[in-house]
């Protein structure tokens, strides 16, 4: 049996603006406007929400290669720091469990018995 759904449709940013400038500009109602654009009202209610609170999305600005090679330089600078804690906390833990072996805990660190 055949499915009648409808592909979800996802809309631009531009879009979503054109579509609720009827609401702002021309003081549409959200379910005229749903009606007009078939569009979900709950929808169009999660984009004028989306409109009220956020900015709307900047280009994403045109590196420069002096750029690029700066941010591959800080990028390889944070993998081996990471890499450098990694070990310390191995080292560390390795010395620990070294240390839980050998030595008794002392008396005022060890919870009383019951």
């Amino acid at each position: 049996m055949a499915s009648d759904q409808k592909a979800k449709k996802t809309y631009s940013f531009q879009q979503k603006e054109q579509i609720l400038k009827d609401h702002f500009v021309h003081g549409l109602s959200i379910s005229a406007i749903s009606r007009k654009h078939q569009v979900n009202a709950v929808t169009l209610y999660n984009w004028k929400k989306m409109f009220m609170t956020s900015q709307k999305p900047s280009k994403s600005p045109e590196l420069t290669p002096e750029e690029i090679a700066k941010l591959i330089l800080e990028n390889e600078a944070l993998k081996k720091a990471v890499a450098d804690l990694a070990i310390n906390k191995a080292i560390l833990k390795e010395a620990n469990e070294i240390l839980k072996k050998k030595l008794p805990l002392p008396a005022w660190f060890r919870s009383p018995k019951k």
